[in-house]
């Protein structure tokens, strides 16, 4: 059969006006505190002068701290906790939320299966350089907490998830309440996890809540009779109530121990870019997802790429958005030690994500944050004990002089029981229509496609293929 050949100028034939690409200029790495502040889990947000302000633990006796750049270094550690311990770990601890110069941290008493151990709140109102008293958040009477994440809403009010248990650590589940006077108080909780027919949630999993207007969705790893898949959960009135939930991974990971890792997510415009850890290839594996918010329905899910074939895992992926601008981070296990990867877009939806290398060794837990022209890392580094910092400047280049032919091939021609879709760059996506007009298909691609066109009748059918605000067509015969 002929291999049909896309090329997108005239019909088949696309041509660039602009030819976008990004450019990368990384700073140094640095020690963000010594070691004596230990390491354990930071989490980095910007403040409304662009400034990083970062959060972490110390296990050794459940310290939380905080510190914020000025002018040129960060400041020295600010205990936030008074004088009860926290629990963290690599893997779990403090989570941290920005709106403006509004900070919040929310952390864990210890020991987390006392039901007198609370959850606590602690915010900011000067860009970081200072916080108030830690507030209790939960009232759960004989209820048990853990892992709260917090993220604010349109005003800078806080809004925190936190996983719930009955007596004993049964009943799981994950439950969100809100503030509507800046953390001081805080409503009754709801349930928001419970989708798809499940009754319980992976209960050593750490999750993520991100909202954006009235948007707030939280990203969770389920546990339906181990089927260990990242889920979420849907709310269109700041956190009030979570009306639906979708499984934004679908690799049905069947797992009967504790993962010990959760997703991570950012809303851009009416999509959820979320991105987590899976195991169901037989090897830890990280992905990203899109997921379209409005019928808060799952569209794809795609491999992160490795930086060589002879990774042996990669694991706590993390994601931020600013606008259009996409990263997200992870670690990467090789045969010589840790490395710690990173995506990047400067406009997701019209430059393909590219791959970066932040660090090359030691590293465990990572976070990032993006402002409007710059990149934040933190990471745990195992060898100095230390949380290490880097940032980067990025750019988009643009230029009409240059024009970059875009390949789309589909194959076979004609058509039986699939057709493969490839392009040279991603996202992209694909339309196909029948004689009559009316949609047989729409896909968003973000890798090489095989697309199942087994009960499509025979017939003629048009492709419609678009990458970067441009559209070339394509006839498509199917045989029986």
């Amino acid at each position: 059969m002929k291999f049909t050949k896309i090329f997108l100028a005239a019909t088949l034939l696309l041509l660039l006006p602009e030819c976008a690409r990004s450019q990368i200029l990384w700073d140094q790495n640095l020690n963000l505190a010594s070691s004596q502040y230990s390491n354990n889990h930071p989490r980095i947000v910007i403040n409304r002068n662009g400034d990083p302000v970062v959060v972490w633990g110390r296990s050794s006796d459940g310290a939380v701290f905080c510190s914020t750049w000025d002018m040129n270094q960060f400041t020295t550690p600010q205990k936030l906790n008074g004088s009860m311990p926290m629990a963290t770990a690599s893997w779990m601890g403090p989570d941290i939320a920005a709106y403006g110069d509004t900070i919040y941290v929310v952390m864990k008493q210890t020991p987390e299966d006392n039901i007198n151990s609370h959850l606590w709140i602690v915010a900011s109102f000067n860009g970081g350089k200072s916080f108030n008293a830690p507030t209790r958040i939960e009232s759960i009477e004989d209820s048990i907490s853990r892992f709260p994440t917090v993220c604010t809403d349109n005003e800078g009010q806080p809004i925190v998830a936190f996983m719930k248990f009955s007596p004993g650590f049964t009943e799981s589940r994950w439950a969100v309440c809100r503030s509507d006077d800046y953390g001081v108080s805080f409503n009754k909780d709801i349930k928001a996890s419970g989708w798809g027919n499940s009754t319980a949630i992976c209960d050593c999993c750490p999750a993520s809540i991100t909202c954006k207007d009235n948007v707030c969705i939280l990203l969770y790893r389920d546990n339906n009779r181990n089927i260990r898949d990242s889920w979420a959960a849907f709310s269109y009135d700041g956190g009030k109530s979570f009306v639906k939930g979708s499984n934004i991974d679908n690799n049905r990971w069947n797992i009967n121990s504790c993962p010990a890792s959760g997703p991570d997510g950012a809303i851009l415009d009416q999509s959820l870019l979320a991105t987590f850890m899976n195991g169901s290839t037989g090897k830890s594996l990280t992905y990203w997802s899109l997921s379209d918010i409005p019928t808060s329905s799952f569209k794809t899910a795609t491999r992160l790429p490795a930086s060589s074939g002879s990774i042996l895992s990669q694991n706590f992926p993390r994601i931020d958005a600013y606008g259009q601008t996409v990263a997200m981070v992870w670690r990467e296990d090789v045969i010589t030690g840790t490395q710690l990867m990173m995506q990047f877009s400067p406009d997701y939806k019209k430059t393909g994500l590219k791959m970066d290398t932040v660090d090359l060794k030691d590293n465990t837990a990572a976070d990032i944050a993006l402002s409007k022209d710059r990149i934040f890392v933190v990471w745990q580094d195992d060898n100095s004990r230390t949380i290490k910092y880097r940032s980067a400047k990025y750019e988009n280049v643009l230029s009409s002089s240059n024009y970059d032919k875009i390949f789309f091939s589909m194959s076979p021609s004609p058509i039986t029981d699939f057709l493969h879709v490839r392009s040279e760059i991603y996202p992209a996506s694909i339309e196909v229509f029948d004689v009559t007009g009316s949609q047989r298909l729409m896909k968003f691609l973000f890798n090489d496609e095989v697309i199942s066109t087994a009960s499509w009748p025979t017939g003629t059918y048009l492709a419609r293929l678009t990458a970067d605000g441009k559209t070339a067509a394509a006839k498509i015969i199917k045989l029986q």
